[in-house]
């Protein structure tokens, strides 16, 4: 079993519900794991540059599951599960665990 680590910069777009915001620049304290030559998977925490008012904007209840899709610089991605998330100065932080594998994504 092998663990990458390391903090890259992205797009990201929430999914709540059947919405999905306009993107915001984050960073991303990013965790992968090569299980066996056959699995692997991600997750990590993300600062998303964002303000309380486009966070209250998005979130109904800032408590409630949703979805971040996210975008590497190097045109890589998917989508995190969250729960929840705060703020932290000028960004808002969440962790998530990947439902979905790393595949080349459109641009946010």
């Amino acid at each position: 079993m092998d663990i990458k680590e390391d903090k890259v910069s992205c797009r990201v777009a929430f999914i709540v519900g059947k919405r999905i915001s306009s993107g915001f620049d984050a960073q991303m304290h990013r965790f992968i794991h090569e299980y066996d030559s056959h699995t692997t998977f991600w997750y990590g925490v993300v600062d998303v540059s964002a303000s309380l008012a486009n966070i209250q904007e998005i979130f109904p209840d800032p408590a409630m599951d949703f979805y971040l899709h996210v975008v590497f610089e190097d045109g890589m991605g998917g989508r995190l599960h969250c729960s929840g998330g705060a703020m932290s100065g000028n960004y808002f932080q969440v962790s998530g665990m990947a439902v979905s594998g790393l595949s080349r994504q459109p641009a946010l």
